[in-house]
Protein backbone atom coordinates (compact mmCIF):
# COMPACT_ATOMS: atom_id res chain seq x y z
CA UNK A 1 0.00 0.00 0.00
CA UNK A 2 3.22 2.25 0.19
CA UNK A 3 3.62 2.69 -3.29
CA UNK A 4 0.21 3.35 -4.17
CA UNK A 5 0.55 6.54 -0.83
CA UNK A 6 3.73 7.27 -2.92
CA UNK A 7 2.50 7.11 -6.55
CA UNK A 8 -0.96 9.07 -5.41
CA UNK A 9 1.22 11.78 -3.23
CA UNK A 10 3.39 12.17 -6.30
CA UNK A 11 0.12 12.75 -8.85
CA UNK A 12 -1.33 15.26 -6.03
CA UNK A 13 1.83 17.48 -5.49
CA UNK A 14 2.19 17.79 -8.92
CA UNK A 15 -1.38 18.36 -9.73
CA UNK A 16 -2.71 20.05 -5.91
CA UNK A 17 -5.23 21.31 -7.89
CA UNK A 18 -7.03 18.42 -9.51
CA UNK A 19 -9.96 17.12 -7.14
CA UNK A 20 -10.04 13.76 -8.87
CA UNK A 21 -6.38 13.46 -7.52
CA UNK A 22 -6.92 14.24 -4.44
CA UNK A 23 -10.15 12.40 -4.14
CA UNK A 24 -7.57 9.18 -5.31
CA UNK A 25 -4.94 10.66 -2.69
CA UNK A 26 -7.40 10.00 0.30
CA UNK A 27 -8.95 6.88 -1.38
CA UNK A 28 -5.18 5.35 -0.93
CA UNK A 29 -4.55 7.20 2.52
CA UNK A 30 -7.80 5.63 3.79
CA UNK A 31 -7.08 2.05 2.62
CA UNK A 32 -3.83 2.69 4.35
CA UNK A 33 -5.37 3.93 7.62
CA UNK A 34 -4.28 7.39 7.70
CA UNK A 35 -7.84 8.48 8.09
CA UNK A 36 -7.16 11.66 9.01
CA UNK A 37 -4.89 12.41 6.24
CA UNK A 38 -7.96 10.71 4.49
CA UNK A 39 -9.88 13.18 5.68
CA UNK A 40 -8.77 16.51 4.34
CA UNK A 41 -7.72 15.40 1.01
CA UNK A 42 -11.59 14.25 0.60
CA UNK A 43 -12.38 17.65 1.88
CA UNK A 44 -10.04 19.41 -0.49
CA UNK A 45 -11.48 17.02 -3.74
CA UNK A 46 -15.19 18.17 -2.82
CA UNK A 47 -13.82 21.54 -2.37
CA UNK A 48 -12.12 21.80 -5.64
CA UNK A 49 -15.29 20.64 -7.29
CA UNK A 50 -15.34 17.04 -8.52
CA UNK A 51 -18.13 16.19 -10.26
CA UNK A 52 -20.51 13.28 -10.91
CA UNK A 53 -19.66 9.88 -9.42
CA UNK A 54 -16.61 10.76 -8.15
CA UNK A 55 -17.99 13.23 -5.63
CA UNK A 56 -20.81 11.27 -4.59
CA UNK A 57 -17.64 8.20 -3.83
CA UNK A 58 -16.15 11.17 -1.96
CA UNK A 59 -18.95 11.69 0.26
CA UNK A 60 -19.89 8.91 0.90
CA UNK A 61 -16.28 7.41 1.64
CA UNK A 62 -15.97 11.26 3.78
CA UNK A 63 -18.86 10.47 5.59
CA UNK A 64 -16.98 6.92 6.66
CA UNK A 65 -13.73 8.65 7.45
CA UNK A 66 -15.21 10.67 9.50
CA UNK A 67 -17.23 7.87 11.50
CA UNK A 68 -13.94 5.97 12.02
CA UNK A 69 -12.66 9.12 13.74
CA UNK A 70 -15.36 9.46 15.92
CA UNK A 71 -16.55 12.43 14.28
CA UNK A 72 -20.59 11.42 13.99
CA UNK A 73 -21.54 15.90 14.19
CA UNK A 74 -19.78 15.89 11.44
CA UNK A 75 -21.02 13.32 9.01
CA UNK A 76 -24.48 13.50 10.08
CA UNK A 77 -23.58 17.84 8.46
CA UNK A 78 -22.66 16.38 5.41
CA UNK A 79 -25.02 13.63 4.70
CA UNK A 80 -27.85 16.31 5.72
CA UNK A 81 -26.20 19.26 3.09
CA UNK A 82 -25.34 16.98 0.48
CA UNK A 83 -28.69 15.09 0.79
CA UNK A 84 -30.46 18.27 0.71
CA UNK A 85 -28.11 19.00 -2.40
CA UNK A 86 -28.54 16.00 -4.03
CA UNK A 87 -31.49 14.03 -2.89
CA UNK A 88 -31.23 11.48 -6.12
CA UNK A 89 -27.89 10.05 -4.52
CA UNK A 90 -29.87 7.48 -2.72
CA UNK A 91 -27.06 5.73 -1.02
CA UNK A 92 -26.90 9.20 0.79
CA UNK A 93 -29.45 9.06 2.91
CA UNK A 94 -29.06 4.77 3.95
CA UNK A 95 -25.58 6.09 5.52
CA UNK A 96 -27.63 9.23 7.06
CA UNK A 97 -30.17 7.12 8.38
CA UNK A 98 -26.74 4.50 9.96
CA UNK A 99 -25.39 7.84 11.21
CA UNK A 100 -28.72 9.06 12.93
CA UNK A 101 -29.27 5.68 14.68
CA UNK A 102 -25.63 5.42 15.37
CA UNK A 103 -26.58 9.17 17.59
CA UNK A 104 -29.15 7.76 19.14
CA UNK A 105 -31.94 8.81 17.02
CA UNK A 106 -33.71 5.47 16.11
CA UNK A 107 -36.78 6.67 15.25
CA UNK A 108 -35.17 9.38 12.87
CA UNK A 109 -33.29 6.96 11.76
CA UNK A 110 -36.23 4.60 10.89
CA UNK A 111 -37.73 7.68 9.01
CA UNK A 112 -35.19 8.53 7.06
CA UNK A 113 -34.75 4.80 5.91
CA UNK A 114 -38.53 4.75 4.69
CA UNK A 115 -38.09 8.28 2.89
CA UNK A 116 -35.06 6.19 0.85
CA UNK A 117 -37.51 3.06 -0.11
CA UNK A 118 -40.16 5.03 -0.92
CA UNK A 119 -38.47 7.63 -3.16
CA UNK A 120 -35.80 5.37 -4.36
CA UNK A 121 -36.87 1.68 -4.99
CA UNK A 122 -34.80 0.06 -7.92
CA UNK A 123 -31.52 2.23 -7.98
CA UNK A 124 -29.23 0.47 -9.17
CA UNK A 125 -26.94 2.65 -7.29
CA UNK A 126 -27.87 1.80 -3.83
CA UNK A 127 -26.13 -2.12 -5.37
CA UNK A 128 -22.43 -0.58 -4.62
CA UNK A 129 -22.98 -0.60 -0.81
CA UNK A 130 -25.44 -3.51 -0.18
CA UNK A 131 -22.49 -5.28 1.59
CA UNK A 132 -22.06 -2.10 3.57
CA UNK A 133 -25.34 -2.01 4.53
CA UNK A 134 -25.72 -5.72 5.68
CA UNK A 135 -22.47 -5.04 7.75
CA UNK A 136 -23.79 -2.26 9.47
CA UNK A 137 -27.46 -3.96 9.92
CA UNK A 138 -25.66 -6.56 11.56
CA UNK A 139 -23.83 -4.64 13.94
CA UNK A 140 -27.43 -2.70 14.81
CA UNK A 141 -28.59 -6.34 15.71
CA UNK A 142 -25.88 -7.31 17.42
CA UNK A 143 -25.95 -4.31 19.86
CA UNK A 144 -29.81 -3.56 20.37
CA UNK A 145 -31.95 -5.34 21.91
CA UNK A 146 -35.44 -4.52 21.40
CA UNK A 147 -38.14 -5.76 23.24
CA UNK A 148 -41.99 -5.75 22.91
CA UNK A 149 -44.11 -5.30 25.70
Amino acid sequence: MASTVAAFTHLARTHPDHGPALFELANALDADGQEALAERHYRQALDLGITGDRQRRCVVQLASTLTELGKPDDVLLLLVDVGAEHPEWAEVGVFRAIAEHRAGRPNTAVAQLLSVITEHNGNQDLDRYRAAWREAVSAIQSSEHDSVE
